[in-house]
Order: structure tokens, then C-alpha cells, then sequence
């Protein structure tokens, strides 16, 4: 397993999908569903290694068939609908939530403040305006020039920057 990664100050960056943690929770979180579709597949803690080197963000469909691929032979539609589920992405909110209370972390720009998106995804290029705070998840919501105004692209604070 990989540490924990930390930034520069030494503190615990935020949690990723990515991350052992998060892996690990996910698994902790489908465990109950997979044991009782089968309670014969071994040990909590063997079931739970195996789901963490799996799961991921896709569709029940492929996590089942990279499992299956590992010797996973028993696997029906049954399972597939347990991991359709987003363990991941239920992890991955629970273990950032703790983070932000843990490190205390704020958000610091303004509603209002004209911001440059600095990672671009198709639809998130250029500019926008902080028009929401989303704290307990420490992220913003900005809404681009082609959003409606009931819309926002949610972003992590380190991919916008105010623009002067």
C-alpha cells in the first residue's frame, strides 16, 4: 500500500479516488452487499483486498469482468448490480469531508470573485465567477459564461485562481 501523501507543509493532501484510503473504505463500504450475495468468498479482510485492487469508478459491468479476469469465477448480474454502485465516489466524499475538519480547511475566495479555470475540461474553459461555496467538501461552484444562471461546474480550489 502507498502512504499517505502529504504537500510541502506536511500535511495530508486531499483525498483521491486514487488513494489506498479511499480504496480501502470503498471496499469496507461494499463488503455487507458482496458477503450477502455470497457468504462463501473468504475472509472479510481477504474480500476487501481483493475489492480494493477492482473497484473503481466504472460501471459494475467492467469491475466485475476485471475481477472475473483475477479468478473471480462465480460472478452473476446479481453482483454486477451491487457494484454498480459508486463506493469510490461514496468513499471519496466521506474521507474528504473528514479532511476539511481535520486540517481546518477554508475556502477563500469570495462569492462574487471573477476566477481563470486553470485545469480545463471540455466544457469548464475560461472563465467564471464564484457563485457558490461548497465547504464541507472545501470545493467551489463557478459558473462560466455558458452556464444558466441555476448551473455551476463544481472545482477544487487549486484548479481556479483569481483574476487580477
Amino acid at each position: 500500500m502507498s502512504a499517505i501523501e502529504v504537500n510541502e507543509a506536511g500535511l495530508m493532501k486531499r483525498p483521491t479516488q486514487y488513494d489506498e484510503c479511499v480504496k480501502r473504505r470503498a471496499a469496507e463500504l461494499a463488503l455487507p452487499e458482496v458477503k450477502g450475495w455470497n457468504l462463501d468468498i473468504g475472509s472479510d479482510e481477504d474480500v476487501i483486498k481483493f475489492l480494493m485492487k477492482h473497484i473503481n469508478r466504472l460501471g459494475g459491468y467492467e469491475i466485475v469482468k476485471s475481477m472475473e479476469s483475477d479468478g473471480w469465477d462465480n460472478a452473476d448480474s446479481e453482483l454486477v448490480e451491487i457494484m454498480d454502485e459508486d463506493f469510490i465516489g461514496t468513499a471519496e466524499r466521506e474521507l474528504v469531508k473528514q479532511w476539511v475538519k481535520c486540517l481546518g480547511v477554508k475556502l477563500e475566495i469570495p462569492i462574487g470573485t471573477q476566477v481563470r479555470i486553470k485545469k480545463p475540461r471540455k466544457a469548464t474553459e475560461g472563465t467564471g465567477e464564484v457563485v457558490n461555496h461548497y465547504p464541507e467538501e472545501a470545493k467551489y461552484g463557478v459558473r462560466t459564461p455558458d452556464l444558466d444562471k441555476m448551473s455551476n461546474w463544481i472545482l477544487l480550489p487549486e484548479d481556479i485562481e483569481v483574476v487580477e
